[in-house]
């Protein structure tokens, strides 16, 4: 199943949205800590800013790397 880069970024931004909100709740009634919560959250939108990198830089990443095309689970397709 070939996942096209918009579509993971869209689900990585929803994903980190609803984790701020979740977190926030995890923290405030104790099931996590704030620093757990923080770095939770920063890994994720590294994830995001790295996704919209690649999208903002397609073509002179797959005309470094050789590629037709940027795959669907990180890799080529």
């Amino acid at each position: 199943m070939t996942i096209p880069l918009k579509d993971q970024i869209a689900e990585v931004g929803r994903e980190l949205g609803m984790r701020k909100g979740v977190y926030a709740k995890w923290v405030q009634s104790g099931r996590m800590t704030q620093e757990d919560s923080d770095k939770h959250i920063a890994r994720l939108d590294a994830v995001y800013k790295t996704l919209k990198w690649l999208e903002a830089n397609r073509e002179k990443v797959l005309q470094v790397g050789g590629a037709e095309t940027i795959g669907h689970d990180g890799g080529q397709e």
